[in-house]
């Protein structure tokens, strides 16, 4: 009998694999500084304001030194300008250089939580966010947007890691900077319900209450959130004018043609075996709940006209829109997801 012919598996293709990989963990968070430096960098080819309110922002951080309570309310976003408030004391560039800090870290959390669901390439995914058009060009600018993306990814980190209290009090505090994440609350608030984490569902009140309560003591408003919240929702910025595709248009500009591409690939990964589609849902549950939620939050707010269609307000879903590309990168390596029709 002939003998059958055997491929042997080359051990050393499986050793620089895995070398590569713990040498990645060991040194991926010199993103941090590398990448701060970069965007405080591009903060000098990049002059001048990118909106109006820019400026204001900044202005809004030095006066807290003297009114403490002007930093509270829908615009100012006190979650965010909390921690701005100290660089604004040592000047602008200080400002600047916090803000690339802020971006770097969302760099390099992102790729964290993609180590934490187990996806390969993680450093991929990292990357492509650090070089999403708008998330690069808006990565040393006082706004809220990327902190929030910050934050979305550690909540997520933490529900993954079944730290649920934890999870919990970051989703509160997310509603100190948008307060959209109060649909998200509901949500882990039924999650951890279900879960008989009565602890989790207390943490998400924690900060909206502080908030709240200090929001009092500036105006002697008890519901001063709801009131807040009432107010912005009255506004029409004329939004509804570029109509309902308007986001779906220009997300490609937002993240990048190779981004959206990938995107595309692992948002509707589930297409591959419809069989499968529960399992790859609950795979990635709050990602896909957080990103679809978010995105389509600020979709009804300009269809309302309270949000003008600006484009930085999906930042705050930039991490986790890298964090589906790499899932649509590694299911091109998929030879069942191939074969799909």
């Amino acid at each position: 009998m002939a003998k059958k012919n055997q491929i042997k598996k080359n051990p050393a293709v499986k050793s620089i694999s895995v070398d590569l990989d713990l040498y990645l963990d060991k040194y991926f968070w010199l993103v941090i500084p590398l990448f701060a430096v970069i965007y405080y960098l591009s903060s000098k080819y990049s002059l001048g304001f990118y909106q109006d309110d820019e400026i204001g922002h900044y202005v809004n951080m030095k006066d807290f030194w003297s009114d403490p309570f002007i930093i509270l309310g829908n615009w100012p976003k006190p979650g965010y300008k909390i921690f701005m408030v100290i660089p604004s004391l040592f000047g602008y560039q200080a400002v600047i250089f916090f803000n690339s800090l802020i971006a770097s870290a969302t760099v390099y959390m992102t790729y964290l939580l993609l180590k934490a669901y187990n996806i390969k390439y993680a450093f991929f995914g990292a990357l492509l966010l650090a070089f999403q058009p708008l998330f690069f060009d808006l990565s040393f600018r006082s706004y809220a947007e990327i902190f929030t993306s910050l934050l979305f990814v550690i909540m997520i980190l933490f529900y993954k890691k079944e730290m649920y209290f934890l999870c919990g009090l970051v989703c509160g505090y997310i509603f100190t900077v948008r307060q959209e994440a109060a649909l998200i609350g509901i949500i882990l608030a039924v999650i951890f319900f279900m879960k008989k984490d009565y602890k989790a569902i207390v943490s998400i009140a924690v900060f909206p209450l502080i908030f709240n309560f200090m929001g009092y003591l500036k105006s002697g408003d008890i519901l001063y959130v709801i009131t807040e919240m009432t107010m912005l929702g009255a506004m029409d910025f004329g939004g509804a004018n570029r109509g309902f595709p308007h986001y779906f248009k220009v997300y490609i500009f937002i993240i990048g043609p190779v981004c959206l591409t990938l995107f595309l690939l692992g948002y509707f990964g589930f297409i591959s075996d419809t069989k499968k589609i529960k399992e790859y849902f609950i795979k990635y549950d709050l990602v896909y709940i957080v990103f679809t939620l978010m995105f389509l939050v600020q979709v009804m707010l300009m269809i309302k006209g309270t949000n003008p269609g600006t484009w930085r307000y999906l930042l705050q879903v930039s991490p986790l829109a890298a964090f589906f590309a790499t899932v649509g990168l590694n299911n091109l390596g998929s030879s069942e997801f191939k074969k799909t029709n």
